[in-house]
C-alpha cells in the first residue's frame, strides 16, 4: 500500500513537470515505467561494454525537482541517471518509445543540433532544457543528458557522473520545429529585466505591493475550451520564490500573505506582455 502511494506521488510530480516543461526542440513519445519492465518497443539509445553488450534503453525520470535522461535495462531496476557527480537510480521512470524518424548526429563541447529531442529540464531558476544524447566510454555506449552549459554529454557510469566532450545528440528528422523564428527559450528571459518591468507596471496601476521576487519561469500551453494547443507565442506561469501562482495577479503565499503575482508572456518579437485575468494587458519591457 505505501509502494502504491509512493508511485502515485512520483507519477503526479513527474506529469506535472513534463506538462510544464517547455517544449521548443523535437517532442517525442514517452511511457511509464517502471523497474525492470521496458516496454517492448522502447528505443534503444546504446549498449553495454561487451562481452556482455546488452542494450541500454533512452528513460528519464524525476530527481530533485527536475527530469533527468538516463538509461535503463534488464537489472538496473529503473533509469541510472547522472546527477550532483553520481550515478542514481529512479525506480519509476519513462522509456522513449521507438521511432522510424530518429537518428544521432555527432557533436562535441556542447553543441546542439535543430531538432533535438528534448528529454528533461533542470530545476533551477531558468529551468534549462535538457536534450537526449550518447557517448562512448569505457567501449560502450551510454545515454545521458545534455544542454549547452555542459559542454558535453552527462552520463551515469560505475556510481559517478561523467562527462564526455565528444557525443551524439538524438533527433527527430523531418520535424516541423520553426527554423527562422523559434518560440523562445526560458534561458532568453532576462530576468532582472523582468522583474523590474513588472514592477514598473503595478505601480503604474497603483496595484503593487511590496518586494516582487522573481522565481521559476515555467512555459506552459494555452488551453481553449477543451483543446489544448501549443501557442505560437509562449507563455509563461511565474512562480514566486518556486511557488506555483495562480493565472491572475493577486493571490496568497503559502503561509496566507496577501501577494500580488501574475501570469507573464514572452512574444517571438524578444517582447513581454502581462497577461491579467486572462487579459492580454499592454505592458512590454
Amino acid at each position: 500500500m505505501k509502494n502504491s502511494m509512493l508511485y502515485c506521488k512520483v507519477f503526479f510530480l513527474f506529469m506535472f513537470i513534463i506538462m510544464y516543461m517547455p517544449r521548443v526542440y523535437a517532442e517525442a513519445e514517452w511511457q511509464a515505467a517502471s523497474g525492470d519492465n521496458i516496454p517492448n518497443n522502447a528505443f534503444v539509445g546504446g549498449n553495454e561494454a561487451p562481452p556482455e553488450a546488452s542494450s541500454l534503453f533512452i528513460c528519464r525520470a524525476v530527481f530533485h525537482q527536475g527530469v533527468h535522461t538516463g538509461k535503463a535495462r534488464v537489472g538496473f531496476n529503473g533509469c541510472n541517471i547522472g546527477w550532483g557527480d553520481a550515478e542514481h537510480t529512479v525506480s519509476n521512470y519513462e522509456v522513449l518509445l521507438h521511432n522510424d524518424n530518429f537518428t544521432w548526429v555527432a557533436m562535441k563541447d556542447g553543441k546542439l543540433p535543430q531538432g533535438a529531442v528534448l528529454g528533461g529540464r533542470e530545476h533551477s531558476p531558468n529551468n534549462e532544457n535538457l536534450y537526449v544524447c550518447r557517448a562512448h566510454y569505457e567501449n560502450g555506449i551510454h545515454p545521458g543528458k545534455i544542454r549547452a552549459e555542459f559542454g558535453g554529454c552527462h552520463i551515469g557510469w560505475g556510481g559517478k557522473e561523467i562527462l564526455i566532450k565528444e557525443y551524439e545528440v538524438l533527433v527527430e528528422k523531418n520535424t516541423n520545429t520553426t527554423q527562422t523564428q523559434p518560440a523562445p527559450m526560458v534561458e532568453d528571459i532576462d530576468l532582472q529585466s523582468a522583474s523590474l518591468a513588472i514592477k514598473n507596471f503595478y505601480d503604474t496601476q497603483g496595484e503593487w505591493a511590496g518586494v516582487f521576487y522573481m522565481g521559476d519561469i515555467l512555459q506552459m500551453r494555452v488551453e481553449q475550451g477543451n483543446t489544448r494547443r501549443n501557442n505560437n507565442n509562449s507563455v509563461f506561469h511565474v512562480e514566486y520564490r518556486y511557488i506555483p501562482i495562480p493565472n491572475n495577479p493577486q493571490g496568497r503565499t503559502d503561509t496566507g500573505i496577501d501577494r500580488r503575482t501574475f501570469t507573464a508572456r514572452h512574444n517571438q518579437d524578444g517582447s513581454y506582455s502581462i497577461i491579467k485575468m486572462g487579459d492580454y494587458m499592454s505592458a512590454r519591457f
